[in-house]
């Protein structure tokens, strides 16, 4: 079962407000290992409309935003979750259809 590894962040750094291009920037500068908690912070973000967070996810596992094996496992979890479909983690194809119908259905706010 994969893990989250906790990201402890500095004083000052308050993922909770963070914005899209934010969560962009640290998935391109932070190790590996950390992508899975961010892929946790974009969902419980209450700041992101609930397409920018899909957005994301769908990034993650689509492409190179993130190469965690985690971060993908997690954020295609709250994919499939929110799309109430079922898939088979690592086989994001349902997932990408899904996201492909349904996407322009989705408000942006």
């Amino acid at each position: 079962m994969p893990t989250l590894r906790t990201i402890m962040w500095h004083e000052g750094v308050d993922p909770k407000t963070f914005t899209y291009d934010d969560f962009k920037y640290y998935f391109k500068n932070m190790p590996l290992s950390f992508h899975a908690d961010l892929v946790r912070l974009i969902w419980e973000n209450k700041d992101l409309s609930k397409k920018e967070k899909m957005e994301l996810l769908v990034d993650v596992i689509s492409t190179n935003l993130s190469n965690s094996l985690n971060a993908k496992y997690f954020a295609g979890n709250y994919l499939a979750d929110e799309m109430k479909i079922s898939w088979q983690p690592f086989n994001y194809t349902p997932i990408q259809k899904e996201w492909g119908e349904t996407k322009d259905k989705i408000p942006a706010k």
